[in-house]
């Protein structure tokens, strides 16, 4: 691995080098590598003008629960969301500790974002496509019409539609 090249000459001169150039060490490395980008992949995708509550709050619980889906992944040696690490020899103490910090990110994402866990958003708001413009509050339904007239709206519904008929069973 050409990074893990670089980073052994960068550091050579450091005693802490000792640690990263064992098999946990490559691994740990590898790990962090991967973590940090999909961390910054969900920075980007969280900042911009026009997010939402909404997009917020599906991006950062989507995220959650793929942390979940990782830290049993990981445990299971099962790597394939993570690009460097996947390429590595992976001792059963390295997993664990990966495992470990994936926890710990879970756990601060759930701390962090309580807040933005609890709030209700209404069902015009999460599923426009779902709510009958009549049963709605006056102040809505214009809103509610054109978001449900919209012709991206139309198009993602024959989407769903089809997909439902290419599988019954669902």
């Amino acid at each position: 691995m050409v990074w893990y090249d670089i980073l052994i000459v960068f550091l050579s001169d450091k005693p802490e080098m000792n640690h990263l150039l064992t098999v946990d060490g490559k691994s740990l490395v590898s790990y962090l590598t991967d973590i940090f980008e999909k961390l910054n992949m969900l920075n980007k995708q969280l900042q911009g003008s026009n997010r939402t509550h909404v997009d917020t709050k599906i991006k950062i619980f989507g995220f959650d629960t793929f942390i979940k889906v990782c830290q049993e992944n990981i445990y299971h040696k099962l790597f394939d969301q993570f690009h460097w690490l996947k390429k590595c020899e992976v001792p059963d103490n390295a997993v664990l500790v990966v495992v470990d910090n994936l926890k710990i990110i879970a756990s601060d994402l759930k701390e962090r974002f309580s807040d933005l866990k609890q709030i209700e958003l209404p069902t015009w708001v999460m599923q426009p496509m779902l709510v009958n413009i009549f049963d709605g509050s006056m102040q809505y339904q214009e809103e509610l019409s054109e978001m449900q007239n919209d012709d991206l709206h139309q198009k993602l519904e024959g989407q769903i539609r089809n997909l439902t008929l290419l599988n019954p069973d669902k």
